[in-house]
């Protein structure tokens, strides 16, 4: 994806494929994800302030 790992996400397009999807994941399935997931998860802090993100964009727009 252009933002995250997709090796770390689950995917499914419909309910009937998640609830498959949901039963098949086990320990190997998170061990195998993990690298992934941890990667996700450092990609994502970025996101958490979304007001500050905002503020930090306005400012980087009105010094141009």
């Amino acid at each position: 994806g252009n933002f995250f790992d997709l090796n770390g996400i689950i995917q499914f397009n419909s309910f009937p494929e998640l609830l498959m999807q949901c039963s098949s994941i086990n320990e190997e399935t998170y061990k195998s994800k993990l690298e992934a997931i941890e990667t996700n998860f450092q990609r994502a802090q970025q996101y958490i302030d979304v007001t500050g993100n905002v503020e930090k964009k306005i400012i980087e727009i009105l010094k141009k």
